[in-house]
């Protein structure tokens, strides 16, 4: 029972933190979370918990940030992340938990590696490079639960001003984390076993949300 409470714990905890994280910066909820719960939990159990947690926390902050939201900037970006989707959903549920573990390490320490060196790359606004970052952002999000490497380095590449770079992508996050969960229940990925989870960890999703967007 004890060891039971602790895994509950632990996630929501991590979580939490995550949530925070992302109301500051505007992303890095599923970085964070998705860099520790695959130690707890098969990267299935953990993108399936998170998903529902990641609509609700991007539809939060996603409205808080309306006022400096660029449609016509991130356009691009939305038409190709289905596409992404769907890729990841199949590497999602045919390769084996050894494999997205290790593809999920190495996004997040190319991501840490290469973070210094785009503050000082700037891109255009192109609609294919913003495509691409799209479908890659699909696949992260539907195939390892973390749409963020490959929108980040897009959108710190353009160098958007503070509040809508933010908006911008959390936006798309919101439209990523929506998808995904539409294809995470057709895929019975979220299901009875990971929604109890999902519910006991949503209080402190809204806290940490709530207090690092007012940060």
């Amino acid at each position: 029972m004890e060891t039971e409470l602790l895994q509950l714990i632990v996630p929501m905890l991590i979580i939490s933190v995550a949530c925070m994280i992302q109301g500051i910066t505007g992303f890095g909820a599923g970085l964070v979370s998705m860099s520790l719960l695959p130690l707890i939990w098969t990267i299935p159990q953990a993108v399936g918990t998170l998903s529902p947690i990641g609509v609700i926390l991007t539809i939060m902050l996603s409205y808080k940030l309306r006022a400096h939201i660029q449609f016509h900037k991130i356009k691009a970006m939305f038409i190709a992340m289905p596409f992404g989707i769907m890729l990841g959903l199949w590497l999602l549920t045919h390769w084996p938990n050894t494999w997205m573990k290790a593809i999920l390490g190495f996004i997040l320490v190319v991501y840490v590696l290469s973070s210094k060196r785009l503050a000082n790359t700037k891109m255009s606004g192109h609609p294919v490079p913003a495509a691409c970052a799209g479908f890659l952002g699909g696949v992260f999000s539907s195939a390892v639960g973390a749409a963020g490497p490959p929108i980040l380095i897009y959108a710190t590449a353009l160098g958007w001003e503070r509040d809508h770079f933010r908006a911008n992508i959390q936006v798309f996050f919101m439209g990523s984390a929506i998808s995904t969960f539409i294809g995470l229940i057709s895929q019975g990925l979220i299901n009875a076993e990971t929604l109890p989870v999902s519910a006991i960890c949503i209080p402190g999703m809204i806290i940490g949300g709530l207090v690092g967007n007012r940060l």
